[in-house]
C-alpha cells in the first residue's frame, strides 16, 4: 500500500548541502542569529498553492504571528522560511509551525504537524579597541560617548569615517560587520589584517598610511566586493593581491613612488576610474582591455609608449603629463576625450613636439600643452568645442589659431612670446585670461570681452588700458610690473573685489583717487 503521506524534514540552511541529513540533526531550542533561514525538505515535490502557505507559520512567544518569507526551492522539494525584514529580534523566541495542510502536487498531506522552537542571540558580547583614537571614532557614530561597547551597538555601521585619527591599531574593528564605507586616511596603520571579513566593505580609502610591502595587502584578497580602494601615497610596490577585486570600478594609487609592474590590473575590467600618478611605470600594456577606463592619470611616470591606450574608446579625462613621451598617435581614435592634459610630455628632452594625432578629438573641452615646444598649433583649429586651453611656457608668438576657437572661456598663456593679441578681438566668451609674463603692449582687442571676471596681465610692457573700462564684470584684476600711469578708467569697475597694480609709475593723488572710487576693492600698489 503506498504512502499517503509526506514527510517533513527541517534543518538549518548551512545544512542543506549535508548528505543523508536526517531529523535528528536538528537541535530544537538552538540559538540562532537574528537573519536565519530555515529550509524544509519534504520527501515528494510540493503543492506550492495558499493552503500550503498558510500552514507554515512563525510566531513569537507571546504568538503573534511574524511576517517571514515563505519560497519554494528550485527542486520542489524543498522550502525555504527567510527572515523578516530587519531579521528577528535580539533575544525573542519563535516557533515554526508546519502544520499538515501542506500537501504534495500529487495531493499527499503532511502526516504530523511539525514545531521548531529557536531563540535570537542577543549578540550583547562586549567588545573592545586597543587604540584608543579608533574607539573615539566608533564611538561618535554611534553617539555613545562613554560606558561599555557591545557588538549590537556596532554591527549595523554602514560608513565609519575614522581619517586623521592617528590611528595605529585596528583592533575590535572587525566587529563592524556591515561596514560598507571605511575611511582610514591619514593614519599610521601598517597591519590590516582584521579588516579580511569585512566583506561588505565596498569603498576602503587607506590613503597616507604606513602600507609597505605585499604581505601588509594580503588581506584584501577577501574583500572581494571592493568598488573603490585608494592605496595612494604608501609605499607599495607589488599589486599582485589586487587580481581578485574584480568589481574595483576606482582605484588610486597615487605616490607610491615604487610601483613599476602594473601587470596585476589587466583583469580589472570593470574599472572606470584609475590614478597611477607619481610611480615608476614605464610599461602601461595592462591597460589595453580595461575600456571601461574613463578616467586614467598617469602623471609623472617614465612612459614612452603609449599603444596600452589606444582601444580604450570610452576615455573622457586622461593626464600624461611629465613622462618620457614623443609620440601621440595612438591617442587618434579617442574621441570621446573632453579632458586631456599633456604638460611637459617629455621632461628629459625639450624637441618641439608633434601634436597632429589631435586633430580628431573633437569632443575636447580641456586642454593644457604647458611645458611644450609645439611644432605647429593650426591643429588646434579642429577642436570647436575647447572652452579651456593652457599653452604657458611653449615659447608660443603666434596665437591667431585661438581666434576660431569661439567657444573658449578660460585662457593661460603666461610665460611666452607672445606680442600680438589682436586674436581675441574674434572672441567673446572668455571670462578667465593669463598672458602674464609675455611682451603685449596693445591690449585694445580685449576691449570686446565683457564676461571677463578674471584678467592677469603682469610683466608685460603695457600702458594704455583704456580698453579696460567696459569689462565691469571683472573681479580680479593684475596689471603689476607694466607701464601704466593713467588709471582713470579702472575707476568704472566697481565689481572689483582684488586688483594689483604694483610696479607701475602711478602717482600717489591718483592711487588715492582711485582708492576712492573702489572702496570695496584691495588694491596693493608697491
Amino acid at each position: 500500500m503506498k504512502n499517503k503521506y509526506l514527510v517533513a524534514t527541517l534543518f538549518s540552511a548551512f545544512l542543506l548541502m549535508a548528505p543523508n541529513v536526517k531529523a535528528a540533526n536538528f537541535v530544537d531550542n538552538q540559538a540562532v542569529d537574528s537573519n536565519k533561514n530555515w529550509t524544509i525538505r519534504f520527501t515528494e515535490k510540493i503543492e506550492f498553492d495558499a493552503s500550503t502557505k498558510q500552514d507554515i507559520t512563525v510566531k513569537d512567544s507571546k504568538g503573534n504571528g511574524v511576517n517571514a518569507g515563505i519560497q519554494l526551492g528550485q527542486d520542489s522539494k524543498t522550502i525555504i522560511v527567510t527572515a523578516p525584514q530587519g531579521g528577528y529580534t535580539k533575544g525573542e523566541s519563535y516557533i515554526l509551525n508546519v502544520g499538515t495542510k501542506v500537501h504534495s502536487n500529487k495531493g499527499k498531506a503532511l502526516k504530523k504537524e511539525q514545531k521548531v522552537h529557536f531563540n535570537i542571540k542577543n549578540n550583547n558580547s562586549i567588545i573592545t579597541f586597543k587604540d584608543k583614537n579608533l574607539e573615539e571614532a566608533v564611538r561618535y557614530v554611534i553617539m555613545k560617548p562613554e560606558g561599555t561597547i557591545y557588538k549590537s551597538d556596532v554591527e549595523k555601521i554602514p560608513y565609519l569615517k575614522a581619517d586623521m585619527k592617528d590611528i595605529k591599531n585596528l583592533d575590535g574593528i572587525e566587529n563592524l560587520t556591515n561596514l560598507e564605507k571605511l575611511d582610514l586616511t591619514f593614519n599610521q596603520v601598517s597591519d590590516i589584517n582584521v579588516l579580511k571579513g569585512l566583506n561588505k566593505l565596498k569603498t576602503l580609502n587607506l590613503e597616507f598610511n604606513g602600507l609597505n610591502d605585499v604581505e601588509d595587502l594580503e588581506p584584501l584578497k577577501e574583500l572581494v566586493n571592493l568598488e573603490n580602494l585608494d592605496l595612494s601615497n604608501n609605499h607599495i610596490k607589488d599589486l599582485s593581491v589586487l587580481k581578485k577585486l574584480t568589481k574595483l570600478k576606482i582605484l588610486n594609487l597615487e605616490g607610491n613612488d615604487n610601483i613599476k609592474n602594473i601587470s596585476a590590473l589587466e583583469g580589472l575590467t570593470n574599472l572606470q576610474k584609475l590614478n597611477l600618478r607619481s610611480n615608476q611605470i614605464e610599461d602601461i600594456s595592462a591597460l589595453k582591455n580595461l575600456n571601461k577606463l574613463e578616467d586614467i592619470n598617469l602623471e609623472n611616470n617614465e612612459i614612452s609608449n603609449l599603444i596600452g591606450l589606444r582601444e580604450l574608446v570610452n576615455l573622457k579625462t586622461l593626464n600624461l603629463s611629465n613622462n618620457k613621451i614623443n609620440d601621440l598617435n595612438a591617442l587618434k581614435g579617442l574621441a570621446n576625450l573632453e579632458d586631456l592634459n599633456l604638460t611637459t610630455l617629455n621632461k628629459e628632452d625639450t624637441t618641439p613636439k608633434e601634436i597632429s594625432a589631435l586633430k580628431g578629438l573633437i569632443n575636447l573641452k580641456i586642454l593644457n600643452l604647458s611645458g611644450n615646444r609645439i611644432k605647429n598649433l593650426s591643429v588646434l583649429s579642429e577642436l570647436k568645442n575647447l572652452d579651456d586651453i593652457d599653452l604657458s611656457n611653449t615659447m608660443t608668438k603666434d596665437i591667431s589659431v585661438l581666434g576660431k576657437l569661439t567657444n573658449l572661456r578660460a585662457i593661460v598663456l603666461n610665460n611666452n612670446q607672445i606680442s600680438d593679441i589682436s586674436a581675441f578681438g574674434e572672441l567673446t566668451s572668455p571670462t578667465f585670461i593669463e598672458l602674464n609674463d609675455n611682451q603685449i603692449k596693445d591690449i585694445s582687442s580685449l576691449k570686446g570681452l565683457v564676461k571677463l571676471t578674471y584678467l592677469s596681465l603682469n610683466n608685460n610692457q603695457i600702458s594704455d588700458i583704456s580698453a579696460l573700462g567696459g569689462l565691469t564684470n571683472l573681479k580680479r584684476l593684475d596689471l603689476g610690473n607694466n607701464k601704466v600711469n593713467n588709471i582713470n578708467p579702472l575707476k568704472k569697475l566697481t565689481n572689483l573685489g582684488y586688483m594689483i597694480l604694483t610696479s607701475n609709475q602711478i602717482s600717489e593723488v591718483d592711487k588715492k583717487a582711485l582708492e576712492d572710487a573702489l572702496p570695496e576693492c584691495t588694491i596693493p600698489f608697491y
